[in-house]
């Protein structure tokens, strides 16, 4: 079932129904994506790129192993917190009490891509 030109009407678009299909499959190749978005493999790459600069997605290369795909703890449907907001909660660790330290180690597991 290929999405086609119709569901997509700008290249911002495009990007958001490629990073949703890339987390719903986990991995997928840039044939699998040229051809399910009906745009170039060049044009797959451009929007991977400009991707990567705000979702973490790792291309993989290489003709029978190469590909692309999301880091195995990230969903859109979560939010994150950004290493700004990571070393706030960290720094603050040392001011508080131990069951309030408690709590923000489970909000950094929560909310945190690496652990």
């Amino acid at each position: 079932m290929a999405i086609g030109c119709n569901d997509w009407k700008t290249p911002t678009e495009r990007r958001m129904k490629i990073i949703s299909y890339i987390c719903k499959r986990r991995y997928v190749t840039m044939d699998e994506l040229g051809q399910e978005f009906g745009v170039t493999t060049r044009t797959i790459r451009s929007d991977l790129k400009d991707l990567s600069e705000s979702y973490p997605i790792k291309t993989i290369r290489g003709r029978y192993g190469g590909g692309v795909t999301i880091h195995e703890n990230f969903h859109l449907d979560k939010n994150y917190l950004n290493t700004d907001e990571i070393d706030i909660l960290k720094k603050l660790k040392s001011y508080i009490s131990t069951n309030d330290s408690v709590i923000i180690d489970s909000i950094l597991n929560k909310f945190s891509l690496c652990r």
